[in-house]
């Protein structure tokens, strides 16, 4: 078994020691929790939009526009268009007739 002088140290692989190599992994942290933050935040959306969906479809019997500006004019939602976490505006997907995130899968 050959034995090295130099003290084996996990801290130096695990634990950057530089500013940038601190900050880097702030950044990384930063990022994978504002990820977690937006697919969060797209799921309540996309579930508060279609409970929004249901009830406009019990009222009047039918669906609401494909951008669901239909949902504000009847009250139902404070916002013309509702904006994703990813950009742009969710939408109802026209053959199953549920709301999803046409942003989400382009990234």
């Amino acid at each position: 078994m050959v034995r090295s002088s130099t003290p084996f140290r996990l801290s130096k692989i695990l634990i950057p020691t530089t500013g940038i190599g601190v900050l880097a992994t702030l950044a990384a942290v930063g990022l994978w929790q504002w990820e977690l933050y937006r697919d969060a935040s797209d799921r309540q959306n996309v579930d508060r939009l279609n409970r929004m969906v249901s009830e406009y479809r019990q009222r009047t019997g039918r669906c609401p526009d494909l951008n669901m500006l239909e949902l504000f004019r009847a009250g139902l939602s404070d916002k013309r268009l509702h904006s994703t976490p990813y950009g742009g505006t969710y939408q109802i997907d026209p053959g199953k007739m549920l709301v999803y995130n046409p942003h989400r899968n382009a990234r």
